[in-house]
């Protein structure tokens, strides 16, 4: 029907221009599994851009000569994980806090507050614990690739990372951590960002149970998925750009040697997650104190 409507060359032409019949279909050669093909790796760490992950990675990526130099490059990045550490310590204490005050409002009952419209709370349990759940899974991440994807150094030092260009992708082939810098960062980094995951968990929920009304109960949620993000949100206001850079061309960590635990993980983590979140959402839900019943988690 003219010229802008005749047909063009299949894009699956230019791959290949032999095909193979197979079973009553025309397959090119060399055809298979997007998995297959991409060779799509087993295991895929990455390294997440907030304060703990700059902590964590940047003595293996950036080599520093002298203390300027390393107080620009390192020192502020100790810093900004600091101030993370105060802010989200701060306010988890507060929510706390924040809890008690509000269950003792709520020995009365109505007219002082409302009962929840238990859809809308459990839906705000249950996003609740997805945030925490899933900042704890990036916390699990990072531990094994520290501890199984990150070389230990034979020096007994932290020695640069060194990369090559192999086929247009980035290939690590020297340098890893120290035995004593793994232990640190286990200690100092995750452990920490592990328990303050646990207490916004345990803390928010409660404090969201405890809400006086439904609006509150959903801003509550809201709220307590802001601070379960506040170390990305203080990495990308205060890192300098080429931290930021240095971080973001960092290539993924990879292997295909799939352990037991894994392929068990890989085929049952859906359903694994699923059951856990909404039992921890039960547990919230009715040992936590609400308008006019008590909970189970209170202490009087």
């Amino acid at each position: 029907e003219g010229p802008l409507c005749e047909p063009r060359p299949s894009v699956h032409s230019k791959l290949s221009r032999v095909s193979t019949p197979t079973n009553g279909k025309v397959l090119q050669r060399g055809a298979g599994l997007l998995a297959a093909v991409a060779k799509i790796p087993v295991v895929s760490n990455a390294v997440p851009l907030s304060s703990y992950g700059a902590v964590m990675m940047l003595p293996g990526l950036v080599r520093t000569t002298s203390c300027c130099d390393w107080f620009h490059q390192l020192g502020e990045a100790y810093i900004r994980l600091c101030l993370n550490y105060i802010v989200q310590g701060f306010i988890t204490a507060n929510i706390y806090a924040m809890y008690q005050k509000q269950a003792q409002s709520l020995q009365n009952g109505p007219p002082d507050c409302e009962k929840l419209e238990i859809t809308l709370e459990v839906i705000c349990l249950w996003l609740h614990v997805v945030a925490c759940f899933t900042d704890m899974a990036e916390t699990w991440d990072l531990q094994e690739l520290l501890w199984c994807q990150i070389p230990t150094s034979k020096s007994g030092c932290t020695e640069v990372f060194q990369y090559v260009d192999a086929d247009g992708s980035l290939m690590m082939v020297s340098g890893g951590f120290s035995r004593l810098r793994k232990t640190m960062v286990t200690l100092l980094i995750l452990v920490p960002k592990l328990v303050i995951a646990l207490l916004v968990l345990v803390w928010g929920g409660m404090w969201i149970g405890a809400s006086a009304t439904n609006a509150d109960c959903l801003l509550n949620a809201l709220a307590l998925t802001f601070v379960v993000g506040i170390d990305e949100m203080i990495f990308t206001f205060l890192a300098p750009a080429r931290t930021r850079h240095i971080l973001e061309a960092l290539p993924s960590f990879q292997s295909n040697v799939e352990t037991p635990l894994w392929r068990f993980y890989r085929h049952m983590g859906t359903l694994i997650r699923t059951v856990v979140s909404i039992l921890t959402v039960l547990v919230l839900r009715y040992m936590t104190r609400h308008c006019g019943e008590p909970g189970l988690f209170d202490n009087q």
